[in-house]
């Protein structure tokens, strides 16, 4: 997981917030094994794989299409530029988002059964196939791991 922009090496965690690591990513873990085992996830993720060649690079393709136009626009009087930007880094992510999503579905091998694989690398590669995002809340109680303050964000499929 992500520092999620805070500083290296701060004692207080971001913005005050810090938790142990081990048992976060036992959640998460446990969050994508039992994510990955539900037979309408594995579905979509096999549509995912299945789909046309083409259908995403067209996406892709169109969004390129419109970086380009919007990096045109700069080049025009009274356009205003920070809209744009906005615009360009919008344009940015999606197209992250269609190349991490495509090339994870294409490439990591689910697990069967109950196996989950030994190596880091194809673990977090399928955590991200189900995970979006996860966010740890501020403490309520001090010294105790409380696993209300994980927030485990699905992935959208």
């Amino acid at each position: 997981m992500g520092s999620g922009g805070c500083s290296p090496g701060r004692l207080d965690g971001c913005n005050g917030v810090s938790i142990s690591a081990e048992p976060v990513e036992e959640l998460v873990e446990s969050f994508a094994r039992t994510r990955l085992a539900d037979p309408m996830v594995r579905r979509a993720l096999e549509r995912m794989r299945a789909v046309a060649p083409g259908v995403d690079a067209h996406e892709v393709a169109q969004l390129e299409t419109r970086l380009v136009e919007l990096e045109e626009q700069l080049d025009e009087p009274g356009v205003p530029i920070a809209s744009i930007m906005r615009a360009m880094e919008r344009v940015r992510e999606r197209q992250a988002e269609l190349s991490t999503r495509v090339s994870s579905a294409a490439v990591v091998a689910l697990p069967v059964g109950d196996t989950w694989p030994p190596d880091l690398t194809r673990r977090r590669a399928l955590v991200d196939l189900v995970v979006e995002r996860v966010t740890i809340e501020p403490a309520t109680m001090a010294g105790k791991f409380d696993p209300e303050r994980v927030k485990i964000r699905d992935a959208e499929m």
